[in-house]
């Protein structure tokens, strides 16, 4: 991607596709019972909203009972929509008619001006305005809207033909959709329902299978702590607790909750307590199957219950987020290419820098720039779009090394105005400012920032090792390492966390140490040229001088491009004895 393409994300003035919602006659319900309405209110809106950014949007404003959003894809706001109406369809026929919650939804495509927060235009005057038009549980959209999703839904809307709004100057022509009236009644079974987009986790309670009434507590904590750690994972929404609490005690078929809550995933567990040890045993499907797609169990003694909860949780959470990306890499690799999205895309981009080669980099970068040209406003994606130039340039896989850096810095600098509460966005800006800006003590305090965010994120811990070690502080660097590695013994980026532990060994001048994990990494991937790099160091410096030239070799093959000028580029060491130490390592093997 292009700077000019990062510049055009940060404009003020865009189109953009506008929702607005409210529920007719919310007035009368607060009248009759404020307590049940508000309560009935939150439950809904647990469901509602996030579901808003698993369609590629974002949440301007939920004052009262209203709901405005805004969505970079037309398409996607008025699927949306659908789905809303389809979803309250179905949790309204669990309550009394005098107590349904019917909402009206009006869509509009203009221009808008936004001031970093807030947006402002008439764009926006215009969906409320077709809002007050829909029936209650329908849906009313402008003639632009109607236009840009003709033949890509299958939804029949009635023209209603020219209307003029209030204090809006020129007449609106208006299409209207109404549940059950020349319609489908039933829009989520014939939409691809949110699959292109950011799949949600519903969590049920655990069950308690101690046949102890004091243990019921405990099973209920960990779900509730298991909800929140997992909503910390800002690439998908998690139902309330609210929500999935009103299942306790039914025996729910997974297809029925995933597709009563929206939800693309499903965790189910149980806790049985024998004596003084617990088994936790939790199981991942996939609602719209079934089908299990991962499972685990745990056994533990019971001593400091508190303490047993959050390191059960930790490990639960950490074991989680790696099953759900790897179900959604699989997932948008079986889509048709025409079919992709800006979720799907970024995911597919993830999947080929894994590959950790030239051409799998130059291919996720191609993927983020057309994401980006979708969805401008995604968080993931430009998170992901400056961990693949992050890649390339430390990896030598770009000319312009410098310039790539400023387009990891701007990715992450604009990813974390987006979602200031978004993890990943924090590591990697982080980084940047070690990498693009050379301030290492700012690269810190960014990447602790992210792990307050979301302290289960093996990332995270693996980003700031990285930028510990490169500050001098290798111990540190090397407690978090483990971190990693602990977190998820799986972690997808296992070979440069373990070349990142031999560099730290290096820097601590524990050569035989630091050759154990260069080897280890070596072996998860062979083609990881950074550890062979520090291989190389290491064997210098214990005086095997013919292996580290074999692995120079070996090193020339895999990186033409190696060269003093690229070690000086690529290792920001804060103090000087640290580089002294790498390059007492690699002289006696020649020129570099």
């Amino acid at each position: 991607m292009s700077a000019s393409v990062l510049d055009d994300i940060g404009s003020s003035r865009r189109l953009a596709a506008i929702l607005a919602a409210d529920i007719a006659g919310y007035s009368r319900l607060m009248g009759e019972n404020e307590d049940e309405t508000v309560r009935d209110l939150k439950a809904h809106q647990a469901v509602l909203l996030p579901m808003v950014e698993t369609f590629g949007g974002r949440i301007i404003d939920t004052a009262g009972d209203g709901i405005l959003a805004e969505f970079a894809s037309v398409v996607q706001a008025v699927r949306f929509a659908l789905e809303m109406q389809s979803v309250m369809g179905a949790r309204n026929a669990a309550h009394s008619p005098e107590r349904r919650m019917e909402f009206r939804i009006g869509v509009n495509f203009g221009d808008v001006v936004s001031d970093g927060s807030r947006i402002y235009g008439d764009g926006i005057n215009i969906a409320a305005r077709l809002e007050s038009l829909a029936d209650p549980g329908g849906i009313c959209l402008s003639a632009r809207v109607h236009e840009e999703i003709a033949g890509k839904l299958d939804a029949n809307w009635e023209d209603m033909g020219e209307q003029h709004l209030k204090n809006i100057a020129r007449a609106v022509r208006v299409f209207r959709w109404t549940a059950g009236a020349g319609s489908s009644s039933q829009p989520a079974a014939v939409l691809p329902a949110a699959v292109s987009d950011r799949p949600t986790v519903a969590v049920m309670p655990f069950v308690n299978m101690s046949g102890e009434a004091d243990q019921e507590y405990f099973a209920d904590g960990m779900t509730e702590d298991i909800i929140t750690a997992l909503s910390y994972w800002r690439w998908f929404p998690v139902i309330a607790r609210n929500s999935t609490f009103a299942y306790k005690g039914n025996a729910a078929k997974v297809t029925d909750i995933g597709r009563e809550l929206g939800a693309r995933y499903v965790l189910e567990g149980s806790i049985r307590k024998a004596g003084t040890r617990v088994r936790v045993n939790a199981q991942l499907a996939d609602a719209a199957s079934g089908h299990q797609i991962w499972a685990r169990r745990y056994e533990r003694e019971l001593s400091d219950v508190f303490e047993l909860q959050d390191e059960l949780t930790a490990q639960l959470v950490a074991a989680i987020e790696p099953e759900l990306a790897r179900a959604e890499e699989h997932r948008a690799l079986r889509k048709k290419p025409n079919s992709l999205s800006a979720w799907d895309l970024s995911l597919r981009a993830l999947s080929e820098q894994t590959k950790f080669t030239r051409q799998g980099h130059s291919d996720a970068y191609q993927l983020l720039s057309e994401a980006l040209r979708l969805d401008p406003m995604s968080s993931y994606a430009l998170s992901t779009m400056a961990l693949c130039r992050y890649h390339q340039s430390i990896f030598g896989w770009v000319d312009d090394r410098g310039g790539a850096f400023d387009e990891v810095f701007t990715a992450a600098e604009r990813a974390v105005s987006l979602d200031d509460s978004d993890y990943l966005a924090h590591a990697m800006l982080g980084i940047s400012w070690l990498w693009s800006r050379g301030q290492h003590d700012t690269g810190v305090a960014e990447l602790e920032r992210a792990i307050e965010l979301n302290p289960s994120a093996a990332f995270a811990h693996h980003l700031l090792a990285c930028v510990l070690e490169f500050s001098g502080r290798s111990t540190e660097a090397i407690d978090h390492l483990h971190i990693v590695l602990r977190l998820d013994p799986h972690y997808r980026f296992k070979s440069q966390a373990l070349s990142d532990l031999a560099l730290s060994h290096l820097s601590l001048q524990q050569f035989e140490e630091g050759l154990v994990h260069a080897d280890q990494a070596l072996q998860a991937l062979s083609t990881n040229v950074r550890a062979l790099q520090r291989r190389m160091a290491c064997l210098g410096n214990l005086g095997r001088i013919e292996e580290g030239r074999a692995a120079l070799q070996t090193l020339r093959e895999l990186q033409p491009g190696f060269s003093m000028s690229y070690l000086r580029a690529t290792y920001p060491f804060k103090r000087s004895e640290q580089w002294n130490v790498l390059m007492q390592g690699l002289e006696p093997l020649g020129p570099v």
